[in-house]
């Protein structure tokens, strides 16, 4: 009896982690380019996390990006953030 109920459990909580996070709107990759609302250029992507928030250079510092801020145009990334937006946040 406790097998089943084990074999229960791990069924129901198994599926679980794919509910946590959003799917990514593109595929996001080191060295692409960031692009800002304006399709201005942001930065490269320096390093992308599992949360799907990316870390880039800015003005010579490093800063992160939230990925719930990342869409994509035309396949390639683009931040609803500003350059002032960021700098301003890190």
């Amino acid at each position: 009896m406790r097998y089943v109920l084990a074999a229960a459990v791990a069924l129901i909580v198994a599926p679980l982690p794919a509910f946590a996070q959003a799917p990514l709107p593109t595929e996001l990759r080191v060295g692409q380019t960031l692009r800002g609302p304006d399709n201005g250029r942001i930065g490269k992507i320096d390093r992308v996390f599992a949360d799907g928030s990316v870390r880039l250079i800015l003005d010579g510092k490093l800063v992160v990006i939230p990925g719930n801020t990342i869409t994509a145009a035309e396949g390639k990334p683009v931040t609803t953030l500003t350059r002032r937006d960021i700098a301003s946040r890190n």
